[in-house]
């Protein structure tokens, strides 16, 4: 249990550390971890070659090399600086992997028939795992990829050598591939389901949750907001059912005429913050009920780091001094642009 807790704790810290804008779920947290690993196993193959551990022979391609870890490298510190996507940063990190080796099998075919044996081997080795990390990061159009350019790469080789072995591995090889890829695919589509499903599920539960504290105010607000984002027709009976039938029809035209009136109202915050993005403006709304960092990121199911960059970049967009109280900048907005 203690081992388990400890666990816990370093990946949390991971997280936190790596990742501010991200959402907190299973796939970003599964994407971050297969990037860190491919980071480490790159860095440390790359230092052991280049100290020659690895043997004088593995030496090839040395400037080739340089500039992908260079690119690889300047990759890695666009995600820590939050210039690229962690999809993207990834994506990119596993295309120069599949690039390299590739390059490798085709030039020691033509340039050292004495060597190119083995060297297919390991690119091969390293071209599965690639394929391996693209499936387990959900990232099914590289995949694709990655599984298409083995084939056709190994299948160069097998033509340009000659070599019995080459050619005699070339069919099995190349069926494992597809039905990996196949098989891995199907399982990227049925968890963005489940994925969907869950997200639904949660918000769902929230919702329901939240209605012992709302007032009669609140509730029209939820009902008619349900029936404009196109909730699914049981969820929306839930949530009647929990009024009561006996005063469902006034809540109905309450909520219609809420609408109405809500149409020819402007939002104060909008107005004075018109860039804020969709998580940004949520945020912002549930400071000003009072939520703290914590609430607020069980609410929006984020990590607390997440809320806390976010309340950062709010600031900045208000132009807020560091002494500035961000809840009631924000108070004083809605109060101006109501009166």
């Amino acid at each position: 249990m203690g081992l388990f807790k400890t666990f816990s704790n370093i990946r949390r810290k991971i997280w936190d550390y790596f990742s501010c804008d991200l959402e907190y779920n299973f796939v970003n947290w599964q994407r971050l971890s297969i990037y860190l690993c491919l980071v480490l196993i790159i860095s440390a193959l790359f230092l052991l070659q280049y100290v020659g551990w690895m043997g004088e022979r593995w030496m090839f391609l040395l400037p080739f090399r340089i500039f992908i870890n260079v690119l690889f490298t300047g990759t890695f510190i666009a995600f820590l600086f939050r210039k690229i996507l962690l999809s993207t940063a990834l994506s990119v990190s596993i295309g120069l992997c599949v690039v390299f080796n590739i390059i490798v099998m085709v030039s020691l075919v033509h340039d050292a028939p004495d060597f190119y044996l083995q060297a297919i081997v390991s690119s091969m080795v390293m071209l599965t795992i690639m394929l391996f990390f693209a499936i387990c990061a959900y990232l099914r159009g590289l995949s694709y990829v990655i599984a298409l350019s083995t084939v056709l790469a190994y299948g160069y080789c097998c033509l340009k050598s000659g070599c019995p072995l080459l050619n005699n591995l070339f069919g099995i090889l190349a069926m494992i591939i597809t039905i990996v890829t196949i098989l891995g695919n199907r399982l990227i589509i049925l968890l963005k389901h489940l994925t969907t499903v869950n997200r639904e599920i949660k918000n769902t539960h929230q919702t329901i949750l939240s209605l012992s504290n709302m007032t009669k105010s609140d509730m029209l607000c939820l009902l008619q907001l349900a029936g404009k984002n196109d909730l699914m027709s049981l969820q929306t009976d839930k949530l009647m059912e929990l009024i009561g039938k006996e005063t469902q029809q006034d809540v109905r035209q309450d909520a219609e005429e809420w609408y109405r009136q809500l149409q020819n109202r402007q939002d104060p915050l909008r107005m004075a913050c018109p860039t804020l993005s969709p998580t940004q403006y949520e945020i912002c709304q549930l400071i000003i009920a009072g939520k703290k960092v914590s609430e607020i990121a069980y609410l929006m199911n984020k990590a607390p780091s997440n809320i806390t960059c976010q309340r950062t970049k709010i600031r900045a967009e208000l132009k807020l001094q560091k002494g500035d109280n961000l809840r009631e900048t924000l108070l004083e907005i809605v109060k101006k642009g109501t009166t």
